[in-house]
């Protein structure tokens, strides 16, 4: 988005043209889960999977970590980007981390 969209003009002073967000590089996501849930109605298990897929693991290691079948995990993330209208894994991490805190 455009910075001047923002409407953060001040009198007197020029228009801004960069926003900047700084965050810790090794932080690691912190996604509000029941926010996701409540916006999209996804389920507990749909939201941690995809608070893992944004932290950054992969569907075999999430399916370990969370004691579920791997063959259990394809159908959970196609429920998870119908709920939130994506079409793909890269689309439901970047959305997720939207709902970083």
């Amino acid at each position: 988005m455009p910075a001047w969209r923002l409407g953060l003009a001040e009198p007197g002073l020029p228009a801004p043209r960069v926003v900047m967000f700084l965050k810790e590089p090794d932080a690691p996501p912190r996604i509000d889960r029941s926010a996701l849930s409540d916006t999209f109605g996804v389920t507990r298990r749909e939201s941690e999977i995809v608070c893992h897929l944004a932290e950054g693991m992969n569907v075999d290691g999430i399916a370990g970590d969370l004691g579920l079948r791997a063959g259990t995990m394809p159908q959970n993330l196609k429920s998870a980007c119908e709920k939130t209208q994506v079409h793909s894994q890269a689309a439901l991490v970047t959305l997720a981390l939207s709902f970083d805190r």
